[in-house]
């Protein structure tokens, strides 16, 4: 594959100069052989595709960022799952698996009383406890 060393080049050099972006050599049989790239927002992601696409003339498809699950198997093995091509089958749900567990942030806001409705627009309205 002649795009492999290139990217390979473009992603190494731009490692050096942004330590805050994580690699990992990744292989799915929906988009083949790839490299999973860490970033810290969506703005860094994009900084990082313009900086490949004009210092190393590199055109990389960008896939949305993914969410990993833990699955606690009823043996009381926890694996965690980073795609959809890991998830469990229906019939090893039903079986096997005793909880599926997703991350969750529990936060706590401190405002001023006048940008309590702003802050709880931002939350996404959930309930307070």
């Amino acid at each position: 594959m002649a795009w492999r060393p290139r990217f390979s080049s473009g992603g190494d050099t731009s490692r050096q100069f942004d330590l805050c972006t994580g690699r990992e050599a990744k292989a799915r049989p929906t988009l083949g052989a790839g490299l999973r790239l860490g970033f810290l927002g969506l703005l860094h992601m994009d900084v990082f595709r313009q900086r490949l696409r004009d210092e190393f003339g590199a055109e990389v498809l960008f896939t949305s960022p993914t969410v990993p699950y833990k699955v606690r198997w009823k043996d009381g093995n926890v694996t965690t799952l980073e795609a959809l091509d890991d998830w469990p089958d229906a019939a090893q749900l039903s079986r096997e698996v005793s909880d599926i567990l997703e991350p969750v942030v529990d936060i706590e806001v401190v405002t001023p009383r006048e940008h309590v409705g702003a802050c709880l627009g931002l939350c996404g309205n959930q309930p307070v406890s």
